[in-house]
């Protein structure tokens, strides 16, 4: 299930635009919130090892690490 909000702690999640997301979904990888700024989705996914390594090798621009 996605949350619709931001999280309060910014820095345990990858934060990546839906174009991202749309990689990392099908990839495997769930998000766990989803909000809006200025009428673009960011999405948040749960920062850990496998999505770090992913992201680094697939050369996948996240907002925010």
């Amino acid at each position: 299930m996605v949350i619709r909000k931001t999280p309060k702690n910014n820095k345990d999640y990858i934060i990546v635009d839906s174009n991202a997301s749309v990689i990392l979904h099908e990839a495997g990888f769930y998000p766990k919130f989803i909000s809006t700024n200025n009428k673009k989705y960011l999405i948040y996914y749960e920062k850990n090892d496998d999505i770090m390594k992913f992201i680094q090798d697939n050369n996948i621009v996240a907002l925010q690490e």
